[in-house]
């Protein structure tokens, strides 16, 4: 009896602590939802849903619209042209922090250079007065 009660009791908690599984993303959700919720559940994919949502939505908009795969093309290819003149200006700015800061280093070593130069002269100004 007891192995039988401890089979059952292991049964039903097991059950409960499993996960959940999730719930797919239609495609009919993405377009008659709400905007917010959508998103929130959009930033919440994984890649390989990610990736799977996109092909359900480029096969449900071919059927609709023959020539999507054409847009599709186009829109991806502009916002990788976005991105890119955004990472360039990122870069641009990186580009000026380096640089300041090389030149602010490179004033550094010179001071220390011309005071280590000044203090040797008063050492040996020192030396050849004794």
């Amino acid at each position: 009896m007891k192995p039988l009660f401890f089979f059952f009791t292991i049964l039903l908690f097991s059950t409960s602590l499993l996960p959940e599984p999730k719930q797919a993303l239609q495609v009919e959700e993405l377009f008659l939802g709400n905007q917010e919720a959508v998103l929130s559940k959009i930033e919440k994919l994984s890649k390989e849903d990610s990736q799977e949502l996109v092909t359900k939505v480029r096969k449900q908009a071919r059927t609709d619209y023959p020539q999507i795969d054409r847009f599709y093309f186009l829109i991806s290819h502009l916002e990788e042209i976005n991105a890119i003149e955004k990472e360039q200006a990122r870069l641009k700015s990186v580009l000026w922090v380096f640089g300041l800061g090389f030149l602010l280093f490179s004033g550094f070593v010179v001071l220390l250079i011309l005071r280590i130069n000044r203090l040797s002269l008063e050492v040996k100004q020192l030396i050849s007065e004794d």
